[in-house]
């Protein structure tokens, strides 16, 4: 299933690689874009080489990296970093559609340390996982998981490259920045997804035991 949502996503990872690498591009003929000058902006597809190869090599890093090392990064904690680490005790309490009740009476007690609410939480989720409402929460997280940790190479990569080629401070500055702001905002839309599968779950796990225990 996991490959599955990974190849579903490529395109979209490529798509903002790609959008990567205009960026650099543009703002690294910013003088030439404005003042017009298409003749030379077009003879410095050269300037993209650089650029180029370091997306290749960053494209390598990202399917040589496992999903535990990304997972700190998006959660900012070496020890226990997947999203289902607090499950039982963090986010189902505190999502409205998670019957926490009926979750303790099925599968109760609920575990409270890291590895035991993850082991729990994966085997619900085994038994959900071709739901379209999981599938759909479990892509979304695995997209921006991915892109906030080619993120992270690119604003070293390409932060890096614009030190030492742009012309200009502030131009500099700017690009740093957009990398900067790019990289925050994967990585808070990568714990939103990540808490949002997890509660997702949950949630339908909870409804199956209410129905459940309703036709009996």
């Amino acid at each position: 299933m996991s490959a599955t949502l990974k190849d579903q996503n490529r395109i979209g990872l490529y798509t903002a690689m790609a959008a990567n690498l205009a960026l650099y591009f543009a703002m690294s003929r910013w003088g030439v874009l404005f003042a017009g000058d298409w003749a030379a902006l077009a003879g410095g597809w050269l300037s993209l080489l650089p650029a180029g190869l370091g997306l290749i090599v960053v494209g390598v890093l990202n399917a040589q990296v496992d999903a535990i090392t990304k997972a700190q990064l998006v959660f900012l904690r070496r020890r226990d970093p997947l999203p289902a680490s607090e499950a039982f005790t963090r986010w189902g309490p505190a999502d409205p559609r998670v019957d926490m009740a009926a979750l303790a009476t099925k599968f109760g007690p609920l575990p409270t340390d890291p590895k035991g609410q993850n082991a729990l939480w994966y085997r619900l989720y085994k038994s959900v996982e071709d739901a379209p409402a999981v599938e759909h929460a479990h892509r979304e997280y695995l997209f921006t998981r991915d892109f906030h940790f080619l993120s992270a190479l690119m604003l070293i990569g390409f932060g890096i490259l614009a030190v030492a080629t742009f012309v200009g401070v502030g131009k500099t500055l700017l690009y740093l920045a957009i990398l900067l702001a790019q990289f925050l905002m994967t990585g808070q839309a990568a714990r939103n997804h990540g808490q949002r599968l997890v509660c997702t779950v949950l949630a339908r796990k909870a409804a199956e035991e209410d129905r459940a225990k309703n036709e009996t």
